[in-house]
């Protein structure tokens, strides 16, 4: 799953790094696509978050309740931002496609000889090494801001 996934997401970012190449008239750098990256999927975060908190409050609910009264529950026990419950970490996770995407091109160019070809065995490697890192870094974020 882990690899399968980090394979999706570069390339897609690969697909989307052509797309947006293709489509500006202004050269693109690969830090302006990070954080790009990084603030769209924040900006999805704050739209999807809501619909999980009510669906998590759900699932936990010891009778069955509507989605409409699960809502109204989460207003009444913790206002509008009950709603948003659990944002900072997923933010937080928000980051760790963009340092893997970025630490697969560094480690690229780190390790590969100019002029030599990527290969399938060369690319899941620096791929599990990439996303370790990313991982390594957002876990220790992750743990201290949940544990302050």
């Amino acid at each position: 799953m882990l690899i399968s996934h980090l394979s999706l997401s570069i390339f897609t970012s690969n697909r989307n790094n052509q797309r947006l190449i293709r489509f500006t008239p202004f050269p693109t750098f690969r830090s302006i696509e990070l954080v790009l990256g990084a603030l769209a999927a924040a900006l999805a975060q704050l739209f999807t978050i809501p619909v999980s908190v009510i669906a998590t409050r759900q699932q936990l609910a010891t009778k069955n309740l509507s989605f409409r009264q699960t809502f109204q529950a989460i207003l009444a026990d913790d206002g509008v931002t009950g709603l948003w419950r659990g944002l900072k970490p997923s933010l937080v996770l928000c980051i760790n496609p963009a340092i893997t995407y970025g630490m697969f091109e560094r480690f690229k160019t780190l390790l590969l000889k100019e002029g030599e070809k990527m290969t399938p065995g060369k690319a899941f490697i620096i791929g599990a090494l990439s996303k370790t890192m990313a991982t390594v870094v957002c876990f220790s974020f992750l743990l201290h801001l949940l544990l302050g």
